[in-house]
């Protein structure tokens, strides 16, 4: 059984895109032997402000209790109100999995004072944070990795590794900071390759990206973990042991 850290859903249409069917990405994920899917919902990091955060973690929490064991909640704050953020981060501490944060499509940087008291009451808690990644201008893993620094107690994950550009600047991140986690999702199968000569197979997250693309996204990104040249042992980490190991 595998483990996918990037799973998406869309509660509501937005631009071209249609409502996502949960039950659909469920039974593509099975089909491809996956059991478990981290999950967060893209509605309020397109529309963000505090009250479609408040609605769309309601949604994401009460889709996670109606499949238990399989959808793993991480819910999405604003650090434009980071008041409301540290609110919503304490009320679901012992139900959410993690943070999903998008700062390309919220359009923040990661120098924004309002991440300062969110990080420190994540600080205190064990809860990931899931960035998308490898975007230019405010999502580029060295970004991620100046947030690293300044908390080194919150795991950290970069969404996409760099993407097809920025993935060499992913891997120096990782190298640098121990509460980085690499993600891959998007990333290609030559970045896979050096990635895993560069940091092992210990902070390594598989990810599809499911429930934002077809299907084939789900092939492509498991092929491409199933291919490395690594042992067993190393993919089981990757596909399974480390995701488990950090929200399990």
């Amino acid at each position: 059984m595998y483990f996918d850290m990037h799973v998406h859903i869309l509660f509501t249409s937005w631009m071209d895109a249609g409502k996502s069917d949960p039950e659909k990405t469920k039974r593509q994920l099975l089909g491809f032997g996956i059991g478990k899917a981290a999950i967060s919902a893209i509605d309020a990091l397109v529309r963000d402000d505090h009250r479609n955060h408040q609605v769309t973690n309601e949604k994401i929490l009460r889709l996670c209790e109606d499949n238990k064991n399989f959808f793993y909640p991480f819910i999405t704050v604003s650090p434009e109100d980071p008041e409301y953020a540290v609110a919503e981060i304490k009320k679901y501490a012992g139900k959410a999995k993690g943070v999903k944060l998008h700062p390309w499509l919220q359009g923040f940087s990661l120098t924004h004072p309002g991440l300062a008291p969110v990080f420190e009451e994540l600080s205190g808690l064990n809860l990931p944070v899931l960035f998308h990644d490898g975007t230019p201008p405010y999502a580029t893993p060295f970004q991620v990795g100046y947030l690293a620094g300044k908390f080194p107690k919150v795991k950290m994950i970069l969404g996409h590794s760099g993407l097809k550009d920025l993935w060499q600047e992913a891997i120096e991140t990782a190298v640098e900071h121990k509460n980085i986690y690499l993600c891959t999702c998007s990333a290609t199968f030559f970045a896979m390759l050096q990635i895993v000569k560069r940091i092992g197979s210990d902070r390594i997250l598989f990810g599809t990206d499911a429930g934002f693309g077809d299907i084939n996204c789900i092939w492509y990104n498991l092929e491409k973990v199933l291919n490395l040249p690594v042992s067993d042992k190393a993919k089981e980490k990757i596909l399974f042991k480390n995701a488990f190991e950090m929200i399990g």
